[in-house]
């Protein structure tokens, strides 16, 4: 029975140092598809002259101005919510979502 052990035990040990040695003739190379053609001249100038574009300005601007918006309404409604009356909160809460849906809008226009 020991012997049985034994020659099982070679047995695998030859199949896993076999294993080892084809693995360390294996050449495996990993490209990154994304990341080489990201890297080109050709994109790297497509995207300059893409964020320099006066579209591209003009939403980012509107982008910015709109979350600008936004955080002085949410300021002003945590500040006053407690004097407003019920009419007053509905108002803010729909320019506010107004001033949200501008933002969204430049954002995706942006990324697209």
């Amino acid at each position: 029975m020991s012997n049985l052990k034994a020659l099982v035990l070679v047995v695998v040990s030859m199949v896993g140092f076999t294993s080892v040695a084809v693995a360390a003739e294996t050449k495996i190379a990993v490209i990154d598809i994304q990341q080489a053609m990201f890297a080109s001249d050709y994109a790297q100038n497509s995207v300059k002259t893409s964020l320099e574009s006066a579209d591209f300005v003009a939403l980012k601007a509107k982008a910015e101005g709109s979350a600008a918006d936004l955080q002085a309404m949410g300021k002003e409604a945590e500040t006053k919510r407690l004097t407003w009356s019920a009419e007053q909160v509905a108002a803010q809460q729909k320019k506010m979502s107004y001033a949200k849906a501008d933002y969204d809008l430049a954002v995706q226009k942006n990324s697209s």
